[in-house]
């Protein structure tokens, strides 16, 4: 009612006197009246631009339908100039339609004075929704009515005014966000500052989704992968965000990525499975023995790995318990191959404790897939201690050498597994995946055979160690 009022206000009336008890109109009635008598009593005057004077502006001017004492047509003629021209001559003939008007209801509507300051106001939005939508011939309560509805029906409205920046602040202060792990929150931290970078001071919840869209297709060369991880980053605080009441839609949702090209999984060849466990045995004293042991064999993923603790593992039962997150959130207990517990008992693991997998990680996990034949460029183990291994890394950047392929050990082993138990629902559960996934995609993986299974569980430390490096 509050806006109908105002609305109103801008054609010069408000008040409506109810003359009986029998028949009570509303403010949209009003409405409905008075623009059924517009058609009827206003359609002889017409607005046109004022060509005769340089101020410009419009000119109402045409006949009413009442009539004078001597039987004439009433003669309207005004000139209107200024930037508000040609609202003002809209005002002023609705003015006129309700001076000259004789209700055939029991209703009078009695016409009302707006302060010059409140009328400047109201003139100045309608100029301005005029300029944003570039339409100069809808009335002005029409372009009202538009503007209310799309602020009603704006995901902003009745958020909490809070930046990109202040929520990516208050998301990353979180303890949830603080228990992942340091490589999740490296990429996190590299998106979130470019997105940041673009759109940190904006409100969060005037983002929209074409803005979305434009920062995730920023680069018409940018994989699948790249851009699927920029969503969930986003969709992540967006949601987030909505939870906390800053936005009541997640417009990342809306998003969608094109699918990308599924890859056949890779298994590694018997070559490269011993070069990289006998080149950790090598590196900084054999500590990353153990990882390279437990995703070959076991089929564990990498931060499985790097989250496990020696006092994870059941010496007597042979199985891990493996760790999704951070604390002691197990979500699954991996038997162990034989071959896997050899390995690690040669590691001396029995004696253990804390982190199977050492703190400088990365850098010795460069070096040991470099000297195993994998494709690596000198800027990821130029700073690294080559650890004697000098003449298996020289050429590390050599197009010739095959790249390596994330979660490429995971896959051998659950390759090699299916083919010793034959069971999709048994492997399935052994590495945590469903039985739809292991149907799929290791069945049938290229160069894993009969043969090539009892050589990959011959890879013990004692003839991985003896031997000499072969070529991948």
């Amino acid at each position: 009612m509050f806006t109908e009022n105002i609305f109103l206000t801008i054609f010069g009336f408000v008040s409506i006197n109810v003359t009986t008890t029998l028949e009570i109109f509303t403010v949209r009635d009003a409405q409905k009246e008075i623009k059924m008598k517009s058609n009827r009593i206003g359609a002889g005057l017409k607005i046109n631009p004022n060509k005769r004077s340089k101020k410009g502006g419009y000119i109402v001017d045409g006949y009413l339908k009442d009539k004078d004492a001597n039987g004439k047509l009433l003669r309207v003629r005004k000139t209107f100039s200024g930037p508000n021209a040609k609202d003002l001559a809209r005002a002023y003939i609705n003015e006129k339609i309700i001076e000259n008007s004789n209700s055939a209801t029991n209703t009078t509507i009695r016409k009302s004075k707006l302060d010059d300051e409140f009328e400047f106001g109201v003139l100045d939005l309608v100029k301005r929704i005029r300029k944003e939508l570039k339409d100069d011939e809808s009335d002005p309560i029409d372009l009202l009515t538009k503007a209310v509805d799309n602020y009603l029906q704006n995901p902003a409205r009745g958020s909490a005014e809070i930046s990109v920046n202040d929520a990516r602040r208050e998301y990353e202060s979180r303890d949830n966000f603080d228990t992942t792990s340091d490589s999740h929150k490296k990429i996190w931290k590299t998106d979130l500052d470019r997105f940041c970078g673009t759109y940190g001071d904006r409100q969060i919840a005037t983002i929209t989704i074409d803005e979305i869209k434009a920062w995730i297709d920023r680069d018409e060369n940018r994989s699948v992968e790249r851009k699927r991880l920029d969503r969930a980053h986003l969709h992540a605080l967006f949601n987030w965000a909505r939870k906390q009441s800053y936005l009541s839609v997640n417009v990342v949702t809306a998003y969608e990525l094109p699918r990308a090209n599924r890859r056949e999984p890779v298994s590694l060849s018997i070559e490269q499975a011993h070069n990289l466990l006998h080149f950790s045995t090598k590196v900084n004293g054999g500590q990353l023995t153990p990882y390279f042991a437990l995703a070959i064999f076991a089929g564990l993923r990498p931060f499985e790995i790097k989250r496990a603790l020696w006092e994870d593992i059941d010496w007597d039962e042979g199985f891990i318990r493996a760790r999704q997150r951070k604390g002691n959130d197990f979500t699954r207990a991996v038997e162990l191959p034989e071959i896997c517990v050899e390995w690690l008992e040669h590691c001396k693991g029995r004696k253990k404790s804390g982190l199977i997998s050492p703190a400088n990680f990365d850098k010795n996990f460069a070096v040991v897939r470099a000297a195993a034949g994998f494709r690596l460029s000198m800027g990821n183990i130029s700073s690294c201690d080559w650890w004697g291994l000098d003449k298996f890394l020289e050429n590390s950047a050599d197009k010739s050498r095959p790249k390596w392929v994330n979660d490429i050990c995971r896959h051998t082993a659950i390759s090699y597994r299916l083919r010793v138990v034959k069971h999709i629902g048994e492997v399935a559960e052994w590495a945590g995946n469903s039985p739809d996934i292991i149907n799929k995609n290791y069945r049938s993986v290229k160069n894993v055979t009969k043969k090539s299974t009892e050589a990959f569980y011959k890879l013990t430390p004692k003839t991985v160690k003896r031997s000499t490096r072969r070529l991948a």
